[in-house]
């Protein structure tokens, strides 16, 4: 048989480190071992799998259709995709030009049912691994955002600096902060329109770092930025706390400012409703807004509704829209004859995960200690022997430390130390019956919920949810209850 291999890496240090090559190694060894012929070897290099838009497999995807190839080899499915739906996108793309995916540490038996399942199972663990990955990011982002630091470019009228923590913060720029406050007082002063207050301090020297202008746009978003007050908001991380460095400008003006930018200063309508747990999660089908939720005052009394702000009388009662939202959720739920198929196949995964996370952290342990070999050495030649400069010391050693906290940072993340009997067990109860689980939850925990099932949100027309798109997981339910009754056990697989 013909068989063509696919190696990724996703990072710099990966490269520097020959992953590819170790891949490459294994997947020749498994030719040697199968009696494959390897007819060519793609390479993809510093590219994430959350893509299929990358160079090398574009170019796969094209040899297979121009060469007969039987087989296409991976390490692992992770290398090959980390979406759900995205592999069974590839593998059915793949398996119409005659060709099969197949990974040579993860083996998923023969092509059955069974066999394919699997292999689903697999690929929506290294989705669930690529999640967690992004969610611990995200904590990192928030711990540090709520120890006051800031995380992206500075501000116009602030710079970089180092603070006596050693933490990476941010200062007023000597040369542009008077003249962020000047813009602050002006304003608050009311008596000169904002253009014209911008294209004064324009004229006195106002301008972004590479020297350009500051458009309106953007110096409307300097006055709107509580960053200025010292404060530091970051609304998709849901952090609200004091800033660790000091502010241009304060409290009292940067309320003064937004009081003249709103005209009365009539407080900001807040999102997040207690009574309206899809109030910004369900969509008009029509225009894509997302719909609000309010309170509409009858004769005798009140009555909640869902609106979308833009089509007229596209309101909806919230007992109508709940309903038909549990309705999709019931539809979805895993029927029970097939929870001790779910439930074998769940746990025979977790195993396979958990073989190859012990092999995987071990690598990294050794990489830790080689890392560690490295500084020693790098200390000797610059201490003691005086082979180095002070300059490539210090690049050196930040370089080492760097793939140290990163090393650390892998071993500290996601793997499979959980119990699995608990963990498969929870999740049978729970999509078994979404739409109770739902109904019953606080509204903070329907929040999450309904974001995992439907991670784009729920279409709204003519008073009912329309078809949403569900998560990838679901992809596997219906394959297993789409295939239960052709299925056995897989024990063994």
């Amino acid at each position: 048989m013909r068989a063509a291999a696919y190696c990724r890496v996703s990072t710099r240090e990966q490269v520097e480190n020959t992953s590819l090559e170790t891949q490459e190694q294994a997947i020749r060894a498994y030719c040697d071992r199968e009696g494959l012929q390897l007819v060519r070897v793609f390479r993809e290099q510093g590219e994430s799998a959350k893509t299929a838009d990358r160079p090398q497999l574009q170019s796969l995807l094209a040899y297979c259709a121009s060469e007969p190839v039987d087989l296409v080899l991976v390490w692992k499915f992770d290398r090959f995709a980390r979406e759900l739906a995205q592999h069974v996108q590839l593998r059915a793309q793949l398996r119409g030009l005659g060709a099969e995916v197949r990974s040579i540490t993860e083996s998923t038996g023969d092509d059955d049912p069974a066999g394919r399942l699997l292999e689903n199972v697999l690929a929506a663990i290294a989705q669930f691994d690529n999640d967690v990955r992004a969610q611990r990011t995200r904590r990192g982002m928030k711990a540090k955002a709520e120890q006051g630091l800031w995380l992206s470019r500075p501000p116009l009228g602030y710079r970089r600096t180092v603070d006596e923590l050693g933490r990476s913060n941010l200062e007023p720029d000597p040369v542009r902060a008077p003249l962020v406050r000047a813009a602050f007082e002006a304003i608050a002063a009311g008596a000169t329109p904002v253009e014209d207050v911008r294209q004064r301090l324009t004229e006195q020297g106002l301008a972004t770092v590479t020297g350009r202008v500051v458009a309106p746009e953007s110096f409307h978003r300097i006055l709107r930025n509580p960053i200025y007050a010292g404060r530091i908001v970051f609304e998709k991380l849901d952090v609200d706390a004091p800033a660790a460095f000091e502010p241009i400008v304060a409290p009292e003006l940067f309320a003064a400012v937004q009081d003249r930018l709103d005209g009365k200063g009539l407080p900001r309508r807040r999102a997040g409703d207690e009574d309206f747990p899809l109030r910004r999660f369900a969509f008009c089908a029509h225009c894509d807004r997302r719909l609000t939720g309010g309170w509409s005052r009858g004769k005798r009394r009140r009555y909640p509704y869902y609106r979308c702000s833009v089509c007229n009388g596209s309101g909806v009662r919230r007992g109508v829209l709940h309903g038909s939202f549990l309705s999709h959720l019931e539809a979805l739920s895993l029927d029970r004859a097939y929870v001790p198929l779910f439930r074998e196949v769940s746990l025979a995964a977790f195993r396979c995960r958990a073989e190859l996370d012990s092999s995987e952290r071990a690598n990294l342990t050794r990489e830790l200690n080689t890392v560690g070999d490295r500084e020693r050495r790098l200390r000797e030649a610059y201490i003691f022997e005086r082979r180095i400069t002070a300059d490539v010391y210090d690049e050196e050693s930040r370089l080492l430390q760097e793939r140290r906290a990163g090393i650390e940072r892998a071993l500290r993340g996601p793997h499979v130390g959980v119990d699995a009997a608990t963990v498969t067990r929870e999740c049978e109860h729970l999509l078994a019956d979404l739409g109770t689980a739902w109904n019953r939850a606080p509204v903070a925990q329907r929040r999450v919920l309904q974001r995992l099932v439907y991670p784009d949100g729920v279409p709204v027309l003519q008073r009912e949810v329309r078809t949403p798109r569900e998560a990838s997981v679901f992809a596997v339910l219906r394959a297993i209850e789409g295939g239960g009754q052709r299925l056995g056990s897989p024990n063994g697989i």
